[in-house]
């Protein structure tokens, strides 16, 4: 079946090839009628908001199309998406974050995440998969060196290694990127809300054997 995040991928580079050159043009344009209202100060000022634009939302440009088409397919296969319960995600796979495709492209799918209490459910454009809270070790956000370090992503560690040991999800339901950050962390309370008691007790030991090991290195090194 034709995979809609494929085509996306095809016309990647194009797309951003058409998204540079518009970009140079706006920027020379501004440039210039800063110039006529600033002087020599308008220029600069021009290539700084220029520089905030592109990097915060330009290279974010065709995700609401890409939103709309996963969805349409995916509700003709009779998938409930778009529930207002459900976040547009785009998932990657750490194994393959060395790929020179991650030049253009940062995720190898992209799809509905839905949580509840059960745990996670992916819905994508080529994958699908449910992962149970109780099989959830970890979850953090991190900066991503595939992006640019723009992305601020989610990172789930699965005791089982299904669908594999690690995947991360980062939103893709918003224009920029400080917003799609913020709808990160907030999707990272959520799934840190449904972990299993038990999980929680783990990682805290682990910090506390952590803390204490060190506490014993500097005792001993003051000792010594």
């Amino acid at each position: 079946m034709r995979r809609v995040f494929d085509d996306y991928k095809r016309i990647a580079p194009l797309r951003i090839g058409c998204q540079t050159m518009v970009a140079w043009w706006l920027l020379a344009v501004c440039a210039a009628l800063g110039w006529q209202l600033l002087g020599p100060l308008g220029p600069i000022l021009a290539l700084v908001l220029w520089i905030a634009w592109v990097r915060d939302r330009a290279v974010l440009i065709g995700n609401r199309d890409l939103r709309r088409e996963v969805a349409a397919k995916l509700t003709g296969l009779g998938h409930l998406v778009e529930t207002g319960h459900d976040e547009f995600v785009g998932l990657a796979y750490p194994c393959f974050f060395e790929h020179s495709r991650r030049l253009v492209e940062t995720d190898d799918d992209v799809g509905f995440l839905s949580i509840d209490p059960q745990g996670l459910v992916f819905v994508g454009d080529g994958d699908e998969f449910a992962i149970p809270a109780a099989d959830i070790t970890d979850v953090y956000v991190t900066r991503d060196s595939a992006s640019a370090g723009l992305s601020a992503r989610i990172y789930v560690e699965i005791a089982s290694g299904e669908p594999q040991e690690t995947v991360v999800f980062d939103s893709r339901g918003h224009d920029s990127h400080l917003a799609c950050n913020r709808a990160n962390h907030t999707i990272a309370q959520r799934i840190r809300a449904i972990m299993a008691p038990h999980q929680h007790t783990i990682r805290l030991r682990a910090a506390l054997g952590d803390r204490e090991a060190e506490e014993r290195v500097s005792v001993g090194g003051l000792e010594s």
